[in-house]
Formats: structure tokens, sequence, C-alpha cells
């Protein structure tokens, strides 16, 4: 399978508010949703954590993609282009602690200057699933992934000392 092959299977989420809360959920469970079972929707502003979306319950679907995650910041994916607070990505710098392999924090460049990620593993996951980017799932880098969106990933060190 080609690289855009799996890129146009990724479904992007819709959100949809409920009890005041903005919740990332797959397209298709809005269908569920809208004839009555309930969902489960992934927090926007909080990585990982989840939240049963009732289909009893108030709840309104948006037509934005836009996901926030820790430090304000807000992705938004659509046709080739990553946005991050509104701006288009261009870079992603991955820093690594000088000589190991553990990563110090990622580095976002949009045309409005630098954007720095939550430090460690932790900011890079929530970026990648903010653009809906997984590895088991997609059997890409997350460098090849980034490339058909025009963004260029390098990395460094970084001395902690």
């Amino acid at each position: 399978m080609k690289l855009k092959d799996i890129l146009n299977e990724i479904k992007k989420p819709t959100i949809v508010v409920y009890n005041g809360k903005r919740l990332a959920v797959d397209p298709e469970d809005i269908e569920r949703l809208k004839s009555g079972k309930d969902i489960v929707g992934k927090s926007t502003k909080y990585a990982g954590e989840e939240e049963w979306i009732l289909a009893k319950g108030k709840w309104k679907v948006e037509s934005v993609n836009e996901v926030r995650i820790s430090r304000g910041i807000t992705i938004e994916v659509y046709g080739k282009n990553i946005m991050v607070n509104g701006a288009k990505l261009t870079k992603v710098t991955l820093a690594y602690v000088e000589g190991t392999d553990r990563l110090y924090r990622g580095y976002l460049f949009t045309e409005n200057g630098q954007i720095n990620l939550s430090g460690g593993d932790s900011g890079l996951k929530e970026f990648s699933d903010a653009i809906n980017y997984n590895y088991q799932r997609l059997g890409i880098s997350l460098n090849e992934f980034l490339k058909d969106y025009g963004v260029e990933v390098s990395s460094s060190e970084f001395d902690v000392s």
C-alpha cells in the first residue's frame, strides 16, 4: 500500500460538545450516536482521557477538526495542512538528551515561530494523537507521515548538564 493510500484511509475525528466538553469521536460513531447508541469520545484537552457520550444527553457536533493539547496548543489537520495555533506547521525538531535516545522535547515550527511541546515522550505522543499518527496502525515513520504534509522533520542533541 502506498503512503498516499494509507493517508487517505485515515479518519479524522469529529468534535462533539457534550456537557460543556469538546470530545473527539470517530466519524462513523456519529451515526451510532444519532441512532440512539452511546459512544466514547476522547478529550481534546487532556490526551488519553475518554468519556462516554450518552445519546439521550445534550450533545452537539462541531464542524471543525481541531484538537487542543497541553500548553494550550491547538492542532488542526485538513487537506494537506497541519495547522498549529492557526499557523501552518513547517518543521518538527526532536531534541534528544545528549548521548542517549531519550527524547528531551519536541519543537514545532510554524510560519509564526517556534512552539515547544511538553517535555519528554508525553508531548510528542499528544502531538501524534492530535494529527492521528500511529506507527502500529500505519506502519510508517513520523518522518514519512509528516513529509506528505510538507513538514520537515529533524533531530538534535541537547546538553542537559
